[in-house]
């Protein structure tokens, strides 16, 4: 019984991290901020050679805006 209820916490607690309950147009401007912030990396990254940001945590800010979307 104990691992159903773990079982039943932990995917509630993975749709919960994939879809925030936001209102349109706060998931409009959450994913506005998120890409803005994106493409600051991409032009620190290829056009000045800075590395502002882990490969890993891109990664995973990139696969959550396409999430969203």
């Amino acid at each position: 019984m104990c691992y159903i209820i773990l079982s039943i916490w932990l995917y509630s607690a993975v749709l919960a991290a994939q879809c925030p309950v936001w209102s349109p147009a706060r998931a409009d401007l959450e994913m506005t901020r998120l890409a803005t912030q994106l493409t600051h990396w991409d032009d620190a990254y290829y056009r000045q050679g800075n590395n502002t940001v882990t490969d890993e945590s891109y990664d995973e800010l990139q696969g959550k805006l396409q999430q969203w979307q």
